[in-house]
């Protein structure tokens, strides 16, 4: 159903802010940026990294309609957090969390990292404990649950509960349907 595409385009950045606001309970944390102008200045930056590695999924055969010529559904992020862990970081439109495209693109995305970085042993997800379809992403993708960090997220000057998930190489097991690869270079 997906293909995806690396690196996430420029052009799209934009898109970013609304996916992370398609969920009334996903909100920016209260140290992170506050407009969608500081917010588009810091994915800019982000995504710039070069221990970020972003890919953009594509519904291949745009089955949620997009009015777009290459219908972008979201972004899935790898985040190297050291020579053995990395973080996986998901914003899609609303409608892709009904489809398996997202978990589609998660499985990818690991199979993917765990190939391509020969010390990578593990892959982590740190998700706000109020967010049940993330945390159901993660548990259907393979992730297990680790941990509750209490209170360690400031949103709106409520403090939030973070879960924690872990994939370890060994354990990873998820055998996605065949998706495309396709090294994105944006024309200037």
């Amino acid at each position: 159903q997906i293909d995806l595409i690396s690196p996430f385009p420029e052009s799209q950045q934009g898109r970013l802010w609304g996916w992370n606001k398609a969920f009334s309970n996903l909100t920016m944390p209260d140290d992170g940026p506050q407009t969608k102008e500081e917010f588009e200045v810091y994915m800019a930056e982000y995504l710039a990294t070069p221990t970020v590695t972003s890919f953009g999924i594509i519904d291949r055969d745009n089955l949620l309609e997009m009015p777009h010529v290459a219908p972008l559904v979201g972004i899935i992020v790898f985040e190297r957090a050291g020579k053995y862990n990395g973080y996986l970081h998901v914003a899609t439109t609303r409608a892709a969390w009904g489809t398996r495209m997202v978990d589609q693109a998660g499985a990818v995305t690991i199979e993917h990292m765990f190939q391509q970085e020969p010390t990578l042993y593990r892959v982590s997800a740190s998700i706000n404990d109020t967010l049940a379809p993330a945390k159901a992403l993660a548990r259907r993708i393979g992730f297990k649950f680790e941990g509750l960090l209490r209170k360690a997220l400031p949103v709106g000057g409520v403090m939030y509960d973070v879960a924690h998930f872990g994939l370890l190489q060994e354990d990873w097991r998820y055998a996605p349907a065949p998706v495309v690869l396709r090294r994105h270079k944006e024309k200037r």
